[in-house]
């Protein structure tokens, strides 16, 4: 079983080595770091038709309003996200960890959420779901129920969106320098830009599913999370460095 994980790993390596320049004990990070924003990207564009689908249903006239409700929560939410993120209380890894693995369980709050204020199966709803079919799409033909799911799914979603990336970004950041950044941030985009591709294509394919891409989209955000934990530094090879470069003072002071 050893050799079979160690022949895997090896293989993986020289793939990840074949394509981008990379050093060995940056393989492992490399691979956690993309493998994040690829599940990151496909959890958003998984859920995204289905909260596109639910503003439109409160009437087209309301999208200028959670656009820029969309706006306003960022500008109050960035800044105490990166002050969260940062907090020395709390180690980085662990942090990062936390924070998708939040947003996971909230889109499984969505996912029972979003049925108990669908027409047909919440009784806090005086309307039918066929007399509500045949009218036009409008904050009156729902209850508040309704509305109130519907917009916090929208800033929900895009708030998801932005702490999730930039959290992510800000630990690939710590982990790498300016010169291993230069190599190998535009695999880890690759990454992102292939889970965009992934999560688009599973939206449009499964559209049947209808919320049940909610737990699709949690499921990603989880996996999300296990993944961020392998964006760390390498303590062997940080050590190593370390000795080397006593054993250089040294030796300069000796001489």
């Amino acid at each position: 079983m050893t050799t079979t994980t160690t022949r895997s790993h090896r293989l993986r390596d020289a793939a990840v080595a074949s394509v981008v320049a990379v050093l060995p004990h940056e393989i492992s990070p490399l691979i956690s770091a993309a493998s994040t924003f690829f599940f990151i990207l496909s959890a958003y564009f998984v859920v995204l038709p289905l909260r596109d689908e639910g503003a439109i249903s409160l009437g087209l006239s309301t999208l200028p309003g959670l656009f820029a409700g969309s706006l306003l929560l960022t500008l109050v939410a960035a800044p105490v996200a990166s002050l969260a993120f940062s907090l020395p209380s709390i180690p980085k890894p662990r942090a990062l960890v936390f924070i998708h693995r939040f947003f996971s369980l909230s889109l499984l709050v969505f996912f029972v959420l979003w049925f108990a204020s669908t027409p047909g199966h919440s009784p806090s709803i005086s309307q039918s779901s066929e007399d509500a079919s045949n009218k036009p799409p409008g904050w009156g033909n729902h209850s508040w129920f309704y509305i109130l799911v519907r917009i916090s799914l929208f800033l929900w979603v895009s708030l998801l969106n932005l702490i999730a990336i930039s959290s992510t970004w800000a630990r690939v950041i710590d982990v790498m320098d300016n010169e291993s950044g230069s190599r190998l941030f535009g695999f880890i985009g690759a990454g992102a830009t292939l889970g965009q591709l992934f999560g688009s294509l599973f939206a449009a394919t499964m559209a049947w599913l209808g919320p049940f891409l909610l737990l699709f989209s949690s499921l990603l955000m989880e996996l999300a999370a296990l993944s961020s934990k392998g964006i760390c530094t390498d303590d062997t090879h940080s050590s190593m460095e370390l000795s080397s470069t006593m054993t250089t003072m040294m030796y300069i002071m000796v001489k």
